[in-house]
């Protein structure tokens, strides 16, 4: 592999690569599968970082009105 293995902190990722893919996998093997699944080590906190984000945009825009 060009410039060495994939690396998080130091560490080789081929495990989570292989959990991350193996959940991928099993979400589309369900009857009815979700339309986005978070995976991966630390996916939820970015997620929930992005809307935490999102949330303070729309509470800076004065014209923006949550629907009742």
């Amino acid at each position: 592999m060009r410039g060495g293995p994939l690396t998080e902190g130091g560490r080789p990722v081929t495990r989570w690569l292989f959990g991350s893919a193996c959940a991928a996998h099993s979400a589309v093997d369900l009857p009815d599968p979700p339309l986005r699944t978070i995976i991966g080590p630390g996916a939820r906190h970015m997620v929930a970082m992005a809307l935490d984000q999102r949330h303070l945009d729309y509470s800076r825009d004065l014209e923006f009105q949550w629907p009742a």
